[in-house]
């Protein structure tokens, strides 16, 4: 687990620096709303000098840990997937799929199977695959725990005949036996021609023939083509049956650096782990209260479950008179052993503006942790902070405000500085929650808006 001193530090490469923002100064509140917010200042004024009522600000109390149950030894996580087609370019001018896509992500649970399959596959200005079917599961024998992958495709025919086959079947195994982790993988190709020569049912992993049309060499086909990587404790395999690069010239008007897959499989199994890593981090979202996304979370950035860094940026988020913002950036942390797992969320937004300039900041920042030890003890860390925080007409509410503090803004609704939620498996940190009393910037009457959230869990 990250020291405190740590965490400090690295919070801090996320918090804009440089002379500080305007914030709230006289006429610079949104005359869309100032109608609205003079009386709300007035009102807030008159709290600060008298001290909040005990309706209007609710501090809160919350625990900083949990003890969950004893843990029962170490789990094994899964994440395996599936496609038929796949075309893609550089400079993405063109692009098709993946076709009849299955995955399992982010399980320990064996006995699973999802599947797809399409009739037919149209590759634009590529070609066409006759049928594509698609499998993936989990599954337990003795003491091996296996993920599969499965893509079968037929009636091959691209670039004009150059690469045919009746059927390419391509599959990924990712398996543990006692914490110890294997991968295999296989393509069998039936049917196959390149540039009119057959070639063989089973050949070696990345196998390479020169694509040559009319005595001109136009690409490259990768045949069987493995990757394998371990990173994280993350054990993976990456098969795709054809993999077909075109050069700049080609004879069939495609960009260069066009990509061709065929077949494509991945599956991954991790090392022994006590818990995985869940979550996400996001600067902005707006909700109904029945939870359905009015504006869908931005940028959003996910907890990697098995481990490692994510990240998400916007310069701006706009959404006048309710809220604008400048740089908005979203890092997301996770690491698991056999001993420990962590989740680590930090949002950072630079100079928000809030209800047309009642409330400002230089930088507001979510940053939450969670950690879960073999003991099965799991720890939650808050380091969110506000930067010059200001609300018009109530000094009381600073930087330091307390967290689950609540002000009343008649006619507009409510307001939650530093929303801290905590759970018997993770901690939320919402550093703005405005609860929508009427219509604001084209939002219905009882819209929860969040500004900069950090959401972090382990997964039992």
């Amino acid at each position: 687990m990250t020291s405190s001193a740590g965490l400090a530090s690295e919070a801090a490469r996320y918090v804009p620096t440089g002379p500080p923002s305007p914030s709230y100064r006289q006429g610079s509140v949104d005359m869309r709303v100032t109608r609205v917010l003079v009386p709300i200042v007035a009102a807030l004024a008159a709290v600060a000098v008298a001290g909040p009522p005990a309706s209007a600000v609710t501090p809160a109390s919350a625990a900083t840990s949990t003890r969950a149950a004893a843990a029962e030894g170490t789990k094994i996580g899964f994440q395996s997937s599936a496609f038929g087609t796949y075309v893609t370019a550089l400079d993405a001018t063109i692009r098709s799929g993946p076709t009849s896509s299955a995955s399992i992500t982010c399980t320990t649970v064996t006995g699973l199977t999802r599947t797809n399959t399409v009739a037919t596959a149209t590759l634009p200005g590529v070609g066409q695959a006759g049928g594509v079917n698609t499998k993936v599961t989990t599954s337990i024998s003795g003491e091996t725990r296996s993920t599969t992958s499965t893509s079968t495709v037929t009636g091959v025919n691209l670039l004009n005949g150059a690469v045919v086959a009746e059927a390419i079947a391509v599959s990924a195994t990712a398996s543990s036996t006692g914490g110890v982790a294997t991968t295999s993988g296989s393509t069998t190709l039936t049917g196959l021609k390149v540039g009119g020569t057959s070639v063989a049912v089973d050949v070696a992993p990345n196998s390479r023939i020169a694509l040559n049309v009319g005595g001109q060499r136009v690409g490259t086909v990768i045949l069987n083509h493995q990757v394998r990587s371990t990173a994280n404790g993350i054990n993976n395999i990456s098969v795709r049956g054809i993999y077909i690069t075109l050069f700049a010239t080609n004879p069939f008007g495609l960009p260069a650096s066009t990509a061709i897959y065929i077949g494509g499989v991945n599956a991954a199994v991790t090392t022994p782990r006590v818990a995985f890593s869940g979550g996400s981090g996001w600067g902005l979202s707006a909700s109904a209260l029945n939870g359905t996304a009015v504006v869908g979370r931005q940028p959003h950035v996910g907890v990697p479950c098995f481990g490692g860094t994510a990240r998400g940026s916007l310069a701006t988020i706009t959404r006048d008179p309710l809220v604008s913002t400048g740089n908005t950036q979203v890092t997301t942390f996770s690491a698991g052993t056999s001993t420990t797992a962590t989740s680590k969320v930090v949002s950072s937004v630079a100079q928000p503006s809030i209800l047309g300039g009642l409330i400002t900041a230089d930088a507001i920042v979510a940053e939450a942790q969670t950690t879960r030890t073999a003991t099965g003890f799991i720890g939650t860390a808050d380091r969110s902070k506000f930067v010059n925080l200001q609300v018009a007409g109530l000094p009381l509410i600073t930087s330091d405000v307390r967290p689950n503090t609540t002000i009343n803004l008649p006619g507009l609704g409510s307001v939650t500085f530093r929303k801290v939620t905590r759970t018997p498996t993770g901690i939320q940190v919402v550093m703005l929650e405005i609860t929508l009393s009427s219509s604001i910037a084209g939002l219905p009457t009882g819209t929860i808006v969040q500004v900069a959230g950090a959401d972090t869990k382990v997964l039992l």
